[in-house]
């Protein structure tokens, strides 16, 4: 945060570009909305997003900031703050409470919050083993995201979606969304994404080499090891 008060230039900040967009949303945007309006952090969100559509491409954060002043806005960006704090600590029970920050963005009239809601949705559904809304709500989001340039929110949702499918036994379609989340984050620069990605690349591998012994060679002991949804091919 002080580096990103202090005015130091993009390209010589220290930490990946992903992790400045958390502290967006749990610090900036809350302040920025907040009454007072912190004007510094809107200095802030806005040199932001304008590197972030430069080096990424990405339009999320220059449409958010977008909405105007209200108290609707500020119940939805502190909602959405405490949301997110609320998914980094693991704290389900609190997190769940405060998805009323998407009817506070649509109420607001702002698109790319409501996105951004509902994905802390999907996350917090994958994280509580709710595969099946899980998977429902994950493709419909996939869906309203796929012609917008919120290529940091599409990829997440992608990773999201892959780990509420596999237990559903769609490991076909959990494999299709995981090179395209691939794909994606290298397209767009997101070198943590990326990183999370090739681990689930790395795993899918594995189980696809496993899936081949159960299915194939048909020895007992494959086939108890054989990852849940494996299919031939």
């Amino acid at each position: 945060m002080a580096e990103l008060r202090s005015g130091v230039a993009w390209d010589a900040l220290k930490v990946p570009d992903e992790e400045y967009l958390k502290v967006a949303v749990t610090r900036l945007l809350p302040a920025y909305y907040g009454a007072p309006p912190d004007e510094g952090a809107g200095t802030i969100l806005r040199r932001m997003a304008d590197a972030f559509v430069e080096r990424h491409r990405d339009t999320w954060l220059r449409d958010v900031i977008k909405t105007s002043h209200s108290l609707g806005a500020r119940d939805a960006f502190a909602a959405l703050g405490r949301a997110v704090d609320a998914d980094g600590a693991g704290d389900w029970a609190r997190s769940f409470p405060e998805k009323r920050a998407e009817p506070l963005f649509r109420s607001a009239g702002n698109d790319a919050g409501v996105l951004s809601a509902d994905f802390e949705r999907v996350h917090s559904l994958q994280a509580t083993y709710s595969y099946v809304q899980c998977g429902v709500d994950g493709e419909a989001l996939g869906q309203a995201l796929a012609k917008r340039s919120y290529l940091w929110l599409r990829t997440q949702t992608l990773l999201a979606s892959i780990n509420c499918e596999r237990p559903r036994l769609d490991f076909e379609q959990a494999w299709v969304k995981q090179r395209a989340a691939v794909r994606m984050a290298t397209e767009a620069g997101y070198q943590v994404l990326l990183l999370r990605a090739l681990g689930l690349s790395a795993s899918w591998q594995a189980d696809k080499n496993t899936c081949r012994a159960s299915l194939y060679t048909g020895l007992p002991s494959t086939r108890r090891s054989a990852p849940t949804g494996c299919i031939p091919n």
